[in-house]
């Protein structure tokens, strides 16, 4: 199952095993992938909100903002913050989605840890 955003007033899309959402994305919430369009981490991370667990929703932001192995994944630096997370829950926009799932990630001491020299 494929989940899209069409953009406000946007054409029909009916298609099998694809779940078409409309909404309005600011343009801070898009990048390219390949020449693709897509949601951002973070606001990939806000979606899931409506349909994680907060321990789910817990672990998909610490695997956002965990401090990778470079000898493993060849990269350095997290793919976001913890702070860029935060922002999204504040994101004025905010409205279809479960904000009262939300704050428990920022301030329930639950959200990503921060892990020592490797």
């Amino acid at each position: 199952m494929f989940h899209v955003i069409r953009p406000e007033g946007a054409a029909h899309l009916n298609r099998p095993h694809i779940v078409v959402h409309r909404m309005k994305l600011h343009e801070d919430e898009v990048t390219m992938v390949d020449g693709v369009a897509v949601t951002t981490l973070e606001r990939t991370w806000l979606d899931m909100a409506e349909m994680l667990t907060v321990d789910e929703l817990v672990v998909m932001g610490d695997s956002c903002v965990r401090r990778p192995r470079v000898e493993f994944e060849g990269r350095d630096t997290p793919l976001s913050t913890l702070a860029d997370l935060q922002r999204m829950i504040v994101n004025p926009f905010l409205k279809t989605i479960a904000p009262h799932r939300l704050p428990a990630f920022a301030s329930s001491g639950r959200g990503p840890r921060r892990r020592g020299p490797t």
